[in-house]
């Protein structure tokens, strides 16, 4: 199920142009949403996470930062229920499916 960003970016586009049959591919209601860890809380990451809310299928579960304090206002921003100041506790939260890393 992994995607390179530029199929990521694909999917997105034909989900603007196609919604319909877009919504057969990637139907929560078909499938359990994957749920998204994101490691930073930047701002590459935060245009990732409005990707995640905006794909059927997907949902941002859970954010890190190094500072705490940030991790918890990126998560209100994007509505997001987890946030730790520990990128290791998204990574063996078991509310995670994948991982997306927003840093060097």
């Amino acid at each position: 199920l992994l995607q390179p960003a530029s199929t990521v970016a694909k999917m997105l586009h034909y989900k603007a142009a196609a919604p319909m049959v877009t919504r057969r591919l990637f139907s929560s209601q078909q499938l359990n949403p994957i749920k998204w860890g994101i490691l930073s809380a930047g701002r590459i990451a935060s245009d990732y996470a409005k990707a995640i809310t905006i794909t059927d299928g997907a949902v941002a579960s859970a954010v890190a930062a190094r500072c705490p304090t940030k991790a918890k206002e990126f998560a209100t921003l994007h509505g997001i229920d987890k946030s730790y100041g520990c990128y290791h506790d998204v990574i063996n939260s078991p509310e995670v499916d994948v991982v997306y890393i927003a840093t060097t």
